[in-house]
């Protein structure tokens, strides 16, 4: 994908009303439209979802917005924006598995308010993933607006409307200002990547997923005139649908050539 160079910086406000069209009329993934531009300071970033699965993924699980260098480490550098709701919540004890495993919990009026007030605060929630070394965990820490706007990043969300909309700047190099870039070492290209990743089910539950091996007749008879039967492996939990949801995971990598 080639970013679009644009002359003017460009307003972080979750608005592509000043984006050259140019940059935004192609679609690079099934799930979401990507837009990315650049001057020579900053890389800018929008990314409107364009189906509910997705974006409700993004909102209960967190969007993981990755910004590495070309020939680098993956996952070295990226932002989280929507931190997700099962994150947010996670302050009030039970909540996180009371809103993940049962679906009425989240539609009673004292719950209901909780929810509204972090969906509320959700463009004003952001982690930073920063590691150095392919070891170091995928530790996401939270961070206030102010010091990431010191650090010379921006962002800005529309969650109201029907399709959810991200907007980021970043710069493309460090400087003794700005710990976090994209630092392209001069390759003019960068490595974006994209992921939501639930959380573990024994986490969540407490419950350990076992396998069991179960018996079933395959009907016919062998040799012998004896039955048939084949045995296979099961999965025991308590929980099969809440298992399966969180078993979801979305990745996508696409590589940006900066245009300066």
């Amino acid at each position: 994908m080639k970013s679009l160079n644009t002359e003017n910086p460009m307003e972080i406000n979750a608005n592509l009303g000043d984006w050259p069209m140019q940059s935004v009329s192609k679609s690079f993934t099934e799930e979401f439209d990507v837009a990315v531009a650049n001057d020579n300071q900053f890389v800018y970033l929008a990314i409107t979802f364009k189906n509910n699965r997705t974006q409700t993924m993004a909102r209960d699980f967190g969007f993981r917005i990755y910004l590495d260098q070309k020939d680098g480490l993956k996952r070295s550098f990226g932002l989280v924006y929507p931190v997700g709701i099962v994150e947010s919540i996670a302050e009030y004890p039970g909540a996180r598995k009371s809103y993940l495993e049962n679906p009425g919990w989240r539609n009673q009026p004292e719950n209901r308010g909780l929810i509204e007030s972090m969906e509320k605060s959700m463009p004003d929630r952001i982690q930073i993933i920063s590691r150095s070394n392919r070891n170091d965990p995928l530790r996401p820490i939270s961070v206030g607006m102010p010091q990431l706007n010191a650090n010379g990043i921006e962002v800005d969300m529309q969650y109201e409307s029907r399709r959810m909309l991200i907007e980021l700047k970043i710069p493309i190099r460090s400087t003794r200002s700005w710990d976090f870039s994209v630092d392209d070492e001069g390759k003019k290209a960068f490595n974006l990547g994209f992921e939501i990743i639930a959380p573990d089910y024994e986490e969540i539950t407490g419950e350990r997923p076992t396998y069991e091996n179960v018996e079933s007749s395959q009907g016919g008879y062998d040799q012998y005139g004896g039955g048939r039967n084949q045995t296979r492996s099961e999965l025991q939990v308590s929980n099969p649908q809440l298992y399966g949801l969180l078993n979801y995971s979305y990745q996508n990598w696409i590589q940006v050539r900066l245009d300066y």
